[in-house]
């Protein structure tokens, strides 16, 4: 299954992402395609993260909790809130949908 997550910064926390950023990255990329797109959140371009998106590809709701609760920038309580979404194709780009197509085979319509 896909989940969209969306995760809310504690704006009294920003300051861990500089320091913690390598962690945090290491730990994305060493899910194996679990953590399908990551992607911080900002009103605009030129500032801070205020948050992320990421798309998960898990086989429930709560092994994507689990992800997120791994992650570095959770465990230091940079995380403020965490919105986990079932998340089905709608529309997506032929680009897109090649590389989607990789993943178990799946439709995901």
């Amino acid at each position: 299954m896909l989940f969209a997550v969306l995760l809310q910064d504690d704006p009294e926390r920003l300051h861990l992402r500089e320091g913690h950023r390598d962690e945090h990255l290491a730990y994305v990329a060493a899910q194996g395609g679990r953590i399908i797109a990551v992607g911080a959140l900002r009103p605009q371009p030129e500032d801070e993260p205020q948050g992320a998106l990421w798309l998960v590809h898990a086989d429930t709701k709560e092994a994507a909790q689990a992800l997120v609760e791994g992650d570095p920038f959770f465990k230091l309580g940079l995380r403020r809130s965490v919105y986990i979404f079932h998340w089905r194709k709608g529309v997506w780009s032929e680009p897109f949908a090649r590389c989607m197509s990789t993943i178990d085979g799946e439709t995901n319509t």
